[in-house]
């Protein structure tokens, strides 16, 4: 007899110690079967809430007010339905389901370890896991009403204060400009005339300020030589021409210039100014020189006749031309007044223009900021409004936990295919030890290879029922043949 293929050997040795193997594999599963009954059971409750997907609003800027509501991530929503307030809201929502005898702490303790948070999308899972299935599904159903009621309030709070900081500071930056405004007014009021955009004016003042000046020289000239022309024709040697050669030039022409002169330093300078008090005094002189040419001229009258050979139309002709010459001095004087207000004007609005300059730019910067704030009030005035009328971001129970019939935990598969298994293992390990510890040979090969000498015969195992079975039939054959 040889030994048989390795993978027949185990089956025979399988077979052979087979209640071995099927009596511990049998204990496994009754073991894994007792342990199930005494396990707790786990049941699972799931409430969803869906947050409503925000619509399109009819201005872009609307939707910060919206989105920014309440931002679906999981860490910051965890955060939040894991806090203290949170959880004694639903503590609170729970009432009389929770036992009276335990304590907040404990309470608060029971609660945060009895749910958990999951977020796909814009739906919001909430899992409470307990023993008892009603009390899974309370647990489920009231920490997602304490988060529907929650986002609310925070939504409505958050809409008001985002409302209420724009319009403060729409407010601030009205008040801010109506300042600058003021200012601004101000400056012009103080400065009319001399601003930067009065320099055109200005300058075509000045320009037609000094051509009329110009044009009346011309003529104060051709009328003072009418009059020269007169008293040579006439060989005036009286009175006025001694007092004139003494005085070196007209007395009231000088006094004029003196006078337009004085005009203007007063443009640029205040009346303690030196210049202007030697001026005056210069003024003064050829005034007093004036008068008493004047005083000499009225004692020559038709009753005291000086001796002038002037015809009484030369006379007549000589009193009209002084008159004129007069007001066209007086008009000489008031353009080169007005000729030098032009001018410093010009030169003002040039010293005006960096400060007018800085001014409107500030105006403009915080024209600038009201803008964005008053565009920011009607964001969130809108925002407000559209908030109300189409709830965007709003959240609403979508399934409401209901208690589970069957359990999560233990799972009857999984304890007993670990029972079995365990008993299986069992059952082979005994197998193997039981093949290892058996000193038996069963093949003549193995004595031969052990002691080294041959074998001379080998007796078959005969199995007791097929003898029984050759024995009867070799009777049967007999009775047959006798």
């Amino acid at each position: 007899m040889t030994p048989e293929s390795p993978l027949l050997e185990y089956a025979n040795i399988v077979w052979r110690q087979k209640w071995y193997i099927l009596l511990p594999t049998a204990l496994g599963l009754i073991v894994s079967a007792a342990v199930l009954t005494k396990l707790p059971r786990q049941y699972i409750a799931q409430a969803v809430i869906r947050q409503q997907v925000e619509g399109e609003p009819s201005r872009d800027y609307v939707r910060p007010v919206v989105s920014a509501l309440m931002p679906l991530d999981p860490k910051i929503l965890n955060d939040q339905v894991k806090g203290l307030e949170f959880l004694k809201a639903v503590d609170h929502r729970l009432g009389s389901r929770m036992p009276s005898w335990v304590v907040m702490d404990q309470r608060i303790a029971f609660l945060k370890e009895a749910f958990w948070l999951e977020v796909q999308g814009t739906a919001l899972t909430f899992t409470a896991q307990r023993g008892d299935p009603q009390v899974a599904a309370d647990v489920a159903n009231a920490v997602a009403d304490t988060f529907v009621e929650s986002a609310g309030k925070k939504r409505a709070a958050y809409s008001e204060d985002f409302t209420s900081w724009f319009r403060k500071r729409l407010d601030e930056s009205k008040r801010r400009l109506d300042d600058k405004d003021n200012e601004i007014g101000r400056f012009r009021d103080l400065h009319r005339g001399s601003l930067p955009e009065d320099f055109a004016a200005n300058s075509a003042g000045v320009s037609t300020s000094r051509g009329e000046l110009t044009r009346v020289q011309a003529d104060i000239a051709s009328r003072q030589q009418e009059i020269d022309t007169i008293m040579a024709h006439a060989g005036t040697t009286g009175v006025t021409a001694q007092t004139a050669s003494g005085m070196g030039a007209d007395p009231v022409l000088n006094l004029q210039k003196l006078q337009s002169e004085l005009s203007q330093l007063l443009v640029t300078k205040t009346d303690k100014h030196p210049d202007v008090i030697a001026k005056q005094a210069e003024i003064e002189t050829y005034r007093k020189q004036v008068e008493a040419f004047e005083a000499m001229e009225t004692a020559r009258t038709p009753d005291h006749p000086s001796g002038s050979p002037l015809s009484l139309g030369e006379r007549l002709r000589k009193e009209s031309l002084e008159r004129e010459l007069s007001t066209l001095r007086a008009r000489e004087q008031s353009l080169s007044r007005e000729a030098a207000l032009y001018q410093a004007r010009l030169a003002e609005a040039g010293r005006l223009e960096p400060s007018l300059g800085r001014l409107s730019r500030e105006r403009d910067e915080i024209a600038r900021e009201y803008g964005t704030a008053l565009s920011a009030s009607q964001s969130a005035a809108l925002g407000n409004d559209y908030l109300e009328k189409s709830q965007p971001g709003q959240f609403t129970l979508e399934v409401q936990a209901t208690p589970p019939l069957d359990p999560v935990s233990p799972k009857a598969a999984n304890v007993l295919g670990i029972g079995l298994i365990l008993g299986l293992g069992l059952g082979v390990g005994l197998v193997v030890l039981l093949e290892l510890l058996d000193q038996t040979y069963r093949y003549p090969e193995e004595i031969q290879a052990h002691f080294e000498v041959p074998v001379i015969a080998t007796i078959t195992r005969i199995d007791p029922r097929e003898a029984r079975k050759a024995a009867a039939a070799a009777e049967e054959r007999t009775r047959k043949a006798g």
